[in-house]
């Protein structure tokens, strides 16, 4: 006699191996350089340049403002005796920000 009930075959189910992410863009990276101290003199003609790595746009807040290069140098005279505070902001290709804030304070020095 053939038996005509159907036959279920048990499937085993796996999970197949998980694509590898894509690499991560490197965050951007800034540095600033000056020849100034930290504390100048009222009046002066503070100048100072940054530099950056794997960053593809950038912008400036604080005591400057605007969209800058992703290199480049600015000069501000300090005509009043406080703290001023430069902040670069900058994105790399995915959109990730890193900032860095450059500060002097001017002074009467005598």
């Amino acid at each position: 006699m053939v038996s005509t009930t159907p036959k279920i075959s048990k499937l085993k189910h796996f999970d197949p191996e998980p694509e590898p992410s894509a690499p991560s863009v490197p965050s951007a990276s800034i540095s600033f350089s000056t020849s100034f101290g930290s504390e100048v003199d009222v009046g002066t003609n503070f100048t100072f340049s940054w530099t950056t790595s794997n960053a593809s746009s950038c912008s400036a807040s604080g005591d400057w403002s605007g969209s800058v290069g992703i290199s480049g140098n600015h000069q501000r005279n300090l005509e009043s005796a406080r703290q001023y505070s430069f902040t670069l902001s900058c994105l790399n290709s995915e959109g990730t920000q890193a900032s860095k804030t450059l500060s002097v304070v001017a002074n009467y020095i005598l």
